[in-house]
């Protein structure tokens, strides 16, 4: 066609040459134009007829975001308590000096070092010769002093006697008696005795000491319960309260159960920390007070997922969390870690059974749609909606 066009101006111009191959080149110009829209219209009106369909899936897929492929795991629910993991030493429940009342020579000491002694336990006993014989002096005065206030009190009744004598006879009395129940319990005295069942953990005197009224003789511990003091954050101190579980573990590995005694209401000063007591029972002191422990306190209870650290990602806020499928869409939950081991967290916040994205969670973002395939989900986790969800899509 463009041939015939060509020849037909050719022989129309032939007489101004000049002009010839302008006018020629405007021609073809004006052909082609005619024929590409002549063309483009026959194509479309073609096209339009053959490939409807194929244009509309075309527009839906450029205005769609693809969904990603991702490997999920349901994580069942479970009922747990909060963990506080804090640090602190075993104390004692109390020490106690105990101290010689009376100056005296030590006469016998009936226990060692290191050794328990029960309530009331004779620990020393001191040299009560010389208060034997003034306690004998004192009873025999009291038997005198007694005589002569019964006599003065006859004599009076008959006339014989004033009643002042009878006072200061019966004053003589009274001082008797007092002087003689001293001496008893100065008696009494020369046996040092537990006051409660503890460990004999100082002896400062042996056989022989002459010891002073004042002197310390022994230090007595008492180790049931035993104390653990920890400091508590100022953060944390609100989950803390009198009565509370917790779980203390040894040097050696050991754990024991204890329970919040004391709670300070004052904080540290220059720490911003509050001192906390829990007791453990020790009843036959085979745990040692000084000794380093850690302690775990449990808190309010709360329901959480447990899950694996790798499962674990960066929003685009930098914030650690997981994502979840929910509606076949990739929600991004911040992690809010309530326990830990040595393998596994626990998490809360991830609503109930959460769908966990396991694999490719670091390429997702929170909205993106996602599909999982059943057969390749990872096992021994059944998510009996992944065929509607994948049907779905």
């Amino acid at each position: 066609m463009l041939e015939a066009a060509k020849k037909q101006l050719t022989r129309v111009l032939k007489p101004g040459r000049a002009k010839t191959g302008v006018l020629i080149s405007a021609g073809l110009t004006a052909l082609l134009g005619a024929h590409l829209v002549t063309s483009d219209v026959v194509v479309a009106g073609k096209g339009a007829d053959s490939d409807h369909s194929h244009s509309t899936l075309l527009s839906q897929s450029v205005g769609e975001k693809p969904r990603l492929d991702v490997e999920v795991l349901r994580s069942p629910s479970e009922t747990i308590y909060k963990e506080l993991v804090v640090y602190g030493r075993t104390e004692p429940e109390r020490t106690v000096e105990l101290r010689s009342e009376i100056s005296a020579p030590v006469l016998d000491v009936a226990t060692d070092k290191g050794v328990k002694a029960q309530a009331g336990d004779v620990i020393i006993t001191l040299d009560a010769q010389t208060l034997n014989e003034r306690l004998a002096h004192a009873t025999m005065l009291v038997k005198q002093r007694k005589l002569e206030f019964d006599s003065a009190r006859t004599l009076q009744k008959e006339g014989f006697q004033a009643r002042l004598f009878v006072a200061e006879t019966e004053t003589n009395l009274a001082q008797a008696r007092a002087d003689l129940a001293m001496l008893e319990k100065e008696r009494n005295d020369t046996h040092i005795r537990a006051p409660f069942a503890g460990v004999i953990n100082k002896r400062m005197v042996e056989v022989g000491d002459f010891v002073q009224t004042g002197s310390t003789v022994v230090e007595l511990v008492d180790l049931d319960p035993l104390l653990v003091r920890v400091h508590i954050p100022e953060t944390r101190i609100s989950e803390v309260h009198r009565g509370q579980t917790a779980r203390v573990k040894m040097l050696d590995g050991s754990e024991i159960q204890g329970e919040v005694r004391f709670v300070s209401q004052n904080s540290v000063q220059g720490t911003n920390t509050f001192d906390v007591e829990l007791a453990i029972a020790n009843a036959d002191f085979l745990l040692s007070a000084g000794v380093s422990a850690e302690v775990t306190l449990f808190t309010d209870p709360v329901v959480a997922s447990q899950i694996s650290p790798s499962y674990l990602s960066l929003d685009d806020k930098g914030r650690s969390g997981l994502y979840v499928v929910e509606d076949g869409v990739a929600r991004f939950k911040p992690a809010r870690i309530v326990r830990s081991d040595a393998r596994n967290l626990w998490v809360e916040g991830l609503g109930l059974n959460p769908v966990i994205i396991i694999s490719g969670h670091h390429h997702v973002r929170d909205g993106d749609a996602v599909v999982y395939n059943p057969e390749n989900q990872t096992a021994g986790n059944t998510l009996p909606d992944q065929a509607a969800n994948k049907a779905s899509l």
